[in-house]
């Protein structure tokens, strides 16, 4: 169904399931006719600090013909992650949730595809995303805390001119070194989704290592994909995606000044790699 609607002539290509094509064809040829139950809306979201692969997991995500995936559809929802993250005003974040999301998973599902959404932004909403779509499912991306810290740093993440500085999540107590913030930054929100993913079955949840990505790491994905239960595309489109190296950043390690993290980041890493023994979590290496 999928192919028919959206394609004119030609292969399949995950560039027709842009939002503006969807939300276009849908809206005037099968939302009137159709709509699925928000209880079994089909969605999946990574979970994730960024600047640890979203834009290939997007790109990877969307080769499946049984997948349309977004990295940052509109409206991003970037100007309350600090309130999501502390977890004010939950029933509001839940309504905007809802309502900013439902139409367009619900036009996706229509097509027969899970709806994917790759975008950091929402990993603060994850409890309302499950709140308000039960079906969820969740993936977990981390990349170690001192590439995250001098990505984002090089980035200019959290001065002054960085344009969502209205909605990154602060500390209680300020901190006016840019790289510990950083570092403050990654535990946090590690942390955050360790906590919301012990709410979950293990069944909704898959954990994807940043080394998957940067290794190429191909049977990682395949696993991705059969948990997602849709057919995977071909390994030469995923390597494609991969020797794209999409969303790159500078790979110029900044000075490390925050050793003081060391011990939240090792606790985390350590409750990771318990996880990679035998079957208890989806995805990962096994050991």
């Amino acid at each position: 169904m999928k192919k028919d609607l959206l394609c004119d002539e030609g292969p399949y290509s995950k560039y027709d399931l842009t939002q503006k094509r969807v939300v276009k064809m849908l809206y005037s040829e099968v939302l009137p006719q159709a709509r699925i139950s928000i209880e079994d809306m089909r969605c999946a979201w990574v979970l994730s600090t960024g600047r640890c692969g979203t834009s290939t997991m997007d790109g990877i995500l969307g080769l499946s013909d049984g997948v349309a995936s977004f990295h940052e559809p509109m409206p991003r929802l970037y100007e309350l992650n600090d309130r999501a993250y502390v977890g004010r005003h939950r029933e509001t974040l839940d309504a905007i949730v809802k309502y900013s999301k439902c139409d367009l998973i619900s036009a996706v599902n229509v097509l027969g595809a899970v709806y994917a959404e790759c975008s950091h932004r929402m990993t603060y909403y994850a409890k309302s995303l499950k709140h308000v779509f039960p079906t969820s499912k969740f993936i977990y991306v981390k990349r170690s805390m001192d590439e995250v810290v001098s990505s984002a740093y090089l980035r200019e993440w959290y001065k002054p001119a960085d344009q969502f500085l209205v909605g990154r999540i602060k500390p209680e107590m300020p901190i006016e070194d840019r790289k510990k913030l950083l570092a403050w930054y990654w535990c946090a929100t590690n942390t955050f989704i360790l906590d919301f993913l012990e709410t979950l079955d293990r069944k909704d949840w898959f954990y994807l290592d940043f080394d998957a990505i940067k290794n190429q790491d191909y049977d990682t994905f395949l696993r991705l994909f059969e948990w997602l239960e849709v057919e995977p595309p071909p390994l030469g489109r995923i390597e494609g995606v991969l020797f794209a190296e999409m969303n790159y950043g500078p790979r110029v390690p900044v000075e490390k000044n925050w050793h003081e993290y060391d011990a939240l980041e090792a606790g985390i890493n350590d409750t990771v790699k318990s996880w990679q023994c035998g079957d208890a979590v989806p995805g990962g290496v096994r050991v």
